[in-house]
């Protein structure tokens, strides 16, 4: 790996080595976890999975799986880190016949495989729903009615409008992240919209995309 980076950036010491022209995409690293020997390790805040405290950003995720399964064959370390899973290659070892190219697209646009890094936003953006998303959107509508629970019915309909109030025009777009800790779910907008509509069954979105939703008391509060 040594000779295909220092033919395509030159000399690795010095100003203008590979080590400084790269070093925002990967580094070498040796250190007991590497086992003693160099690795060039690819950023963790471009390419990384699992973070311990739960912060995955989509990009790194994507492209940590993306090259996890391209370069099966080659000995992929893992474990650079304590905190978060990341790509580290032997720098005496193979080089795998893309390592330029995926570096210089790290270098320019960040992600490497598109449709891939779509799945894992959404995959990401479900988790935090589930996480903390639903629950709370559950006590914002409870309190917007003034009760002390909504039920499931009620919890059903603000998955449906959050993950979909674009279409009916109630939110003006999908969910969308607001750091790697949080996504803005557009819950007022849909709390919003449903108390504004109670009352019996209401064709969303009408006369496009046109969804009946059941917003009657009964069906809404847990306790009615």
């Amino acid at each position: 790996m040594r000779q295909a980076l220092t033919a395509e950036y030159g000399s690795d010491t010095g100003k203008h080595g590979w080590r400084n022209m790269i070093d925002h995409v990967a580094s070498v690293v040796n250190t007991y976890r590497t086992g003693n020997v160099d690795r060039l390790v690819f950023s963790t805040g471009l390419v990384g999975n699992r973070d311990v405290h739960g912060y995955d950003d989509p990009v790194s995720v994507s492209n940590f799986r993306r090259l996890s399964e391209d370069w099966a064959d080659y000995d992929i370390h893992t474990d650079t880190w304590s905190n978060i899973d990341s790509i580290g290659l032997g720098l005496d070892d193979p080089a795998p016949d893309d390592l330029v190219d995926v570096i210089s697209t790290l270098m320019d646009y960040s992600v490497l495989d598109d449709s891939l890094h779509s799945d894992v936003e959404t995959e990401i953006i479900d988790e935090h729903w589930q996480a903390y998303g639903r629950h709370d959107a559950g006590i914002a509508l409870a309190k917007a009615l003034n009760v002390d629970d909504v039920t499931e019915h009620a919890l059903a309909i603000l998955d449906e409008l959050t993950f979909s109030g674009g279409s009916y025009g109630i939110t003006d777009n999908y969910p969308t992240f607001i750091d790697v800790s949080a996504v803005d779910f557009q819950t007022d907008d849909v709390v919003e919209w449903i108390v504004a509509n109670v009352g019996g069954i209401v064709d969303a979105g009408y006369p496009y995309n046109s969804t009946s939703f059941d917003l009657t008391l009964d069906r809404l509060v847990a306790a009615f």
